[in-house]
C-alpha cells in the first residue's frame, strides 16, 4: 500500500482511484489481512480471472478501486480503533453475528455495509464491543 501512503489530501486520493490503484495496494492489504488473494477479491468483488488480469495490466479500474480503497479504509481504522494489526486482522476476517455471519470485509461489499461498519468501528475505538 504504498501509492495511497504519501497522499494526504482527498483530491490527491480521488485522483488515484480514478486512474486506478496499482496492483501493489491489492498485494500490501492481502498481506497484510493474511488472507488469500481470492478472498480479498471476493470482497473488493472482482472476480479472479479478473484479478489475474489486473495483474498483469498492474491496476485496477475506477470502479474496483473504490470498493479495494473502502476495504483499505477499514483496515487502518481497524488498527487504530483495536490499536494493534492482528487485532484488526482477527475482527476483519471473523464472520460475526452482528454481521449475519459474514466477516466485515464481506459486509463491505455494499456501501451500506461499509458505512455501517465505519459506525462499529468508531464505537470500538470508544469503548464499544462489537461484531
Amino acid at each position: 500500500m504504498n501509492a495511497l501512503a504519501n497522499l494526504k489530501q482527498p483530491f490527491e486520493i480521488i485522483d488515484l482511484i480514478h486512474a486506478g490503484l496499482p496492483f501493489g495496494e491489492f498485494e500490501g492489504l492481502r498481506q497484510k489481512l493474511g488472507i488469500s488473494a481470492e478472498s480479498l477479491a471476493e470482497a473488493a468483488r472482482i472476480n479472479t480471472r479478473t484479478l489475474h488480469r489486473r495483474k498483469k495490466e498492474g491496476g485496477f479500474t475506477p470502479e474496483e478501486s473504490d470498493r479495494l480503497y473502502r476495504l483499505i479504509v477499514l483496515y487502518e481504522r481497524s488498527v487504530d480503533a483495536f490499536r494493534s494489526a492482528d487485532a484488526a486482522r482477527d475482527w476483519l476476517t471473523r464472520p460475526g453475528r452482528v454481521f449475519g455471519g459474514r466477516n466485515p470485509l464481506q459486509y463491505a461489499d455494499t456501501e451500506v455495509g461499509y458505512l455501517e461498519l465505519l459506525q462499529v468501528i468508531e464505537g470500538i475505538k470508544y469503548g464499544g464491543n462489537f461484531g
